[in-house]
């Protein structure tokens, strides 16, 4: 979900175009309801946008639409949806986790000033960018641990992990065939 570090409210608009495309008749009300977030502080209202894209996915496929699709596609689509975004969030938070000889400093994506979720998550929150250039890497990292912790980031972008790997796997549920299905499921708790 998160090619191209697009955010989930940009994807969640890209979503509104394709369940059209599908023949699935957006309401007004939803489209209203996208439109009043706004672009940078709901970017990753993570509530808001799972609500929305729920009723996005619940929509009934409208019965004069006579392209019917060559594979059932209900149950994946969403599913690598939220796969993905599971699996980039998991991949922030190990970036944070100290490990032997693999990872040298903890951190690294801020320090190099890639764009995390976490650094979303943090944003989110009301917290400024508190990355002073003054300091060693590893105070820095350091101090911006202990911001994330108290601002609750970690067990946020934990909880969202969670989250997402369980509508996943609600997902692989009712997919057809039933192999897929249990494809889709070992594919979650694997990765996840």
């Amino acid at each position: 979900m998160y090619a191209g570090w697009d955010t989930p409210l940009r994807l969640l608009q890209n979503e509104i175009i394709q369940r059209e495309y599908e023949g699935y008749p957006v309401p007004d009300g939803i489209r209203e309801r996208v439109d009043q977030l706004h672009h940078t502080w709901d970017a990753f209202n993570e509530k808001m946008i799972l609500e929305i894209d729920q009723a996005l996915q619940n929509l009934p496929l409208d019965p004069n639409f006579d392209y019917v699709q060559p594979a059932d596609l209900g149950a994946i689509r969403p599913f690598c949806r939220y796969l993905g975004v599971a699996y980039q969030v998991q991949n922030d938070l190990k970036d944070w986790e100290r490990m032997g000889d693999d990872k040298v400093v903890a951190g690294s994506d801020v320090l190099a000033g890639r764009p995390t979720m976490l650094k979303a998550f943090a944003h989110a929150a009301g917290m400024a960018d508190c990355l002073s250039d003054d300091a060693p890497p590893e105070q820095r990292v350091e101090a911006l641990r202990r911001a994330y912790e108290e601002a609750g980031v970690f067990e946020k972008a934990r909880s969202f992990v969670r989250a997402c790997k369980d509508r996943a796997v609600a997902e692989a549920v009712g997919a057809e065939p039933p192999a897929l299905g249990e494809l889709m499921r070992f594919v979650a708790e694997t990765v996840l």
